[in-house]
């Protein structure tokens, strides 16, 4: 994920983001495509840097599950929101965002974030939460995939 962020650097910059990442380095191995999940994340990431206002967070997580036997990632940001129907349609093939006449986007990484996450055995979702810590309560969107891990 490092490496990821290092390449985002300029962009991240430019849209004087923050990003944060607690990824342990001791999580269970997984079996994966590492250059796949790799385009998982920077889809994630551009979408939020290209869809948000400039100073948007952005946070990165990654916790074993035990229950499950799986690896929770996330990508969350406290960006422009989305309506519910928008949230419903997110991960359909050619679906662009609300803006999508100034969007230069297919509407294909996120479907293609759905593609790769399923073909790993995982599940790839969003969850609209609200912000307790601002007065203004923000909407946060979060991109979670549910993947395996090795047995």
């Amino acid at each position: 994920m490092q490496s990821v962020i290092s390449d985002f650097q300029p962009l991240i910059q430019q849209a004087n983001a923050t990003v944060t990442y607690t990824i342990s380095t001791d999580l269970p191995l997984i079996n994966a495509d590492t250059l796949h999940l790799r385009r998982v994340y920077e889809n994630l990431l551009l979408n939020a840097l290209r869809y948000n206002r400039p100073g948007v967070r952005l946070a990165l997580n990654a916790v074993e599950e035990n229950v499950k036997q799986q690896i929770r990632c996330t990508v969350q940001d406290d960006g422009v929101g989305m309506t519910q129907q928008q949230c419903d349609r997110l991960f359909d093939l050619y679906t662009r965002g609300p803006n999508n006449r100034q969007s230069l986007g297919l509407g294909l990484g996120l479907y293609i974030c759905r593609q790769i996450v399923t073909a790993h055995g995982g599940k790839i979702f969003d969850l609209r939460t609200r912000s307790s810590e601002s007065k203004t309560r923000s909407d946060i969107l979060e991109y979670s995939s549910l993947l395996p891990m090795l047995n």
